[in-house]
């Protein structure tokens, strides 16, 4: 029989103006309470990617993980996909994770760009007791540079950088803003022919 529990918590969305020290009266506001979701996650459920995972990935298409502290005799399996398509794998072990960096490839990989954003899921499975366990991230390749004297260049394309300042937050609402308002917005800042934003500078 398994026992359940209840969580509370209060909040408010109060403006606390010592929040901001050396300034007496600031000119904007810091809310207070959550701003976004919130979600429990059992401590064994380890998020692989979300534990101190670091992944490279260049142009190439070559993608490199390397976790710490990770248990050196069990087994992980990484893999790439492209949509629903498994691109390649490669089974390691928790030592191998941490001493040297399994390898992964995406021959010809879509690179990333403002007309078309392409994304690839890497994803790690392994087992436990309780059975499989799977956790993924999205990642992308692209090449980004600035040229002195020349501009921004992406994927070897110079691109106009054109942007608006963007404060995420609704009068009675604070910064607890529902996903879909952060939709508009992206869409509406798109609907202006924008493709940079320049989030709140405090």
């Amino acid at each position: 029989e398994q026992s359940t529990c209840m969580l509370g918590f209060r909040l408010d969305n109060r403006h606390d103006r010592h929040q901001l020290p050396g300034i007496p009266e600031p000119d904007f506001v810091l809310h207070g309470g959550l701003a976004g979701s919130v979600s429990l996650h059992p401590k064994e459920l380890r998020d692989f990617f979300g534990d101190g995972a670091e992944v490279q990935a260049d142009v190439s298409g070559r993608v490199q993980v390397r976790v710490t502290g990770l248990m050196p005799e069990q087994a992980y399996m990484l893999s790439i996909w492209d949509g629903l398509q498994p691109i390649d794998s490669n089974i390691c072990t928790g030592a191998d994770l941490q001493q040297a960096p399994p390898t992964l490839q995406v021959d010809q990989p879509i690179r990333w760009s403002l007309d078309q954003p392409h994304l690839y899921t890497l994803k790690c499975t392994w087992s436990t007791a309780d059975g499989e366990r799977e956790s993924a991230i999205r990642i992308g390749f692209r090449d980004a540079e600035w040229r002195p004297g020349e501009g921004f260049f992406l994927n070897g394309q110079r691109v106009d950088i054109r942007g608006i300042n963007r404060h995420e937050k609704m009068p009675g609402m604070g910064h607890a803003l529902p996903p879909g308002m952060h939709r508009e917005d992206a869409r509406l800042i798109k609907e202006l022919g924008l493709n940079a934003v320049r989030l709140s500078h405090y």
